[in-house]
């Protein structure tokens, strides 16, 4: 019975240590955490990741939107993601769905920021389709080097 489990065991401890690891705020570098509170004083709900080269936070702000930031060690934020309507969408990501994926509907959005550009991530559902993931730029076009972020 025990030779049984030995794959098991190593099989979850492995999957284990390929994932974020959870980590209490008290072992975030306090410059991490110092740009989390400048940036972001009414975070609430404050989630913390280690990453291979940086720290995801997330957390709410005011009650509704969830935002998630990464965070080098250094303190220099290197991604954010919030939450947003589809009222709050531009025209051309609109018209983009609209003329690029007919038979689909936005399900889900989020406003990405990298790099000084703005980007938005949406999830796209369709009647006997397979549901999309999409990363578009302001102009509507298909972002090219931008990967969803799950």
């Amino acid at each position: 019975m025990k030779t049984r489990l030995i794959p098991f065991i190593i099989v979850a401890a492995v999957a284990a240590s390929c994932s974020s690891k959870s980590i209490p705020p008290a072992k975030v570098p306090s410059v991490v955490v110092n740009t989390l509170r400048a940036q972001h004083p009414v975070a609430a709900g404050v989630e913390w990741e280690k990453h291979n080269d940086y720290y995801e936070v997330e957390f709410d702000m005011n009650d509704s939107t969830d935002v998630t930031l990464q965070i080098d060690p250094s303190g220099k934020v290197l991604t954010e993601k919030q939450d947003v309507g589809i009222a709050e969408l531009p025209a051309s990501i609109v018209q983009a769905v609209q003329t690029g994926y007919a038979g689909y509907r936005i399900d889900d959005v989020e406003k990405v920021s990298k790099d000084g550009s703005i980007y938005y991530q949406l999830e796209l559902d369709g009647t006997g389709k397979k549901d999309l993931k999409l990363v578009l730029n302001g102009d509507g076009q298909v972002a090219k080097g931008i990967a969803y972020w799950d």
